[in-house]
């Protein structure tokens, strides 16, 4: 599911009934973080589908997970997109309008042998789906130190549209995992999310 926010937070309140805890999280923000903050547990309510309203929880890596569910949660946002998926997989997703800096630093999560084999009729394109696509195993897996360039890979694609099926993998020290991913574009934001597919 993926929220443009063009409301005020007062209409996020209006519908959320937040926790005291909750409340004092939300006074901690800076003014733009509380509506991203706000808009994510607004999504969360709509998509959990539950007689009452649960909280986003974390655990002790700051994965979120929704109290009380079986099912996994993972949020990202981007300038006024803000984007949550559910899943009974483990499950990452990830929003990011096209920016420059994507390509500046692809150098730090694409290794040498994934940029000799990207679609160079998309250069940009390949970044950010690349970008993307390993925030979304990151986020899936979500433990710390992760290398993206080292642990987190993308088997070879071609962009023919902005809907792509590919597929990935982490793999670090005894741990491997399988990832389907599908990318799209909404506007000018490219929007990633990848589901656990097998794990030996």
């Amino acid at each position: 599911m993926v929220w443009e926010t063009t409301e005020e937070d007062s209409f996020f309140l209006s519908e959320l009934n937040l926790t005291e805890e909750e409340h004092l999280k939300y006074n901690s923000l800076r003014p733009f973080r509380k509506t991203e903050w706000l808009t994510s547990r607004y999504l969360c309510k709509l998509i959990d589908n539950h007689s009452h309203r649960r909280c986003i929880i974390k655990d002790t890596y700051g994965k979120p997970s929704i109290e009380g569910s079986d099912y996994h949660i993972s949020l990202s946002h981007s300038k006024n997109r803000v984007a949550l998926i559910k899943s009974p997989s483990l499950v990452g997703i990830d929003i990011q309008k096209q920016e420059d800096k994507i390509s500046r630093i692809q150098h730090k999560f694409i290794s040498p042998e994934e940029y000799d084999r990207l679609d160079v009729d998309n250069l940009d394109s390949s970044f950010h789906i690349f970008w993307g696509a390993k925030e979304c195993m990151y986020k899936a897996y979500g433990k710390k130190e992760i290398k993206f360039k080292e642990h987190l890979h993308l088997y070879p694609f071609q962009i023919h549209n902005p809907q792509l099926e590919i597929k990935g993998w982490l793999n670090k020290n005894n741990i491997h995992q399988d990832y389907d991913i599908y990318t799209d574009k909404i506007d000018d934001y490219y929007l990633v999310y990848s589901i656990l597919n097998n794990e030996v």
